[in-house]
């Protein structure tokens, strides 16, 4: 989580490099939170596997 803004470059390195995989953009709606959340828990459970 950032307040900073991003530098396109590294935030494209970072995601072939898969240390970011997805993000939100702020103002971020509860819906949307609730919903990354659940699809990385799913992540996190399918890599213990």
């Amino acid at each position: 989580m950032t307040a900073f803004v991003i530098n396109r470059d590294l935030f494209q390195e970072y995601a072939k490099k898969k240390i970011i995989d997805n993000f939100l953009q702020k103002p971020i709606h509860l819906d949307d939170l609730i919903e990354e959340v659940n699809i990385q828990l799913h992540k996190f459970e399918l890599q213990k596997k």
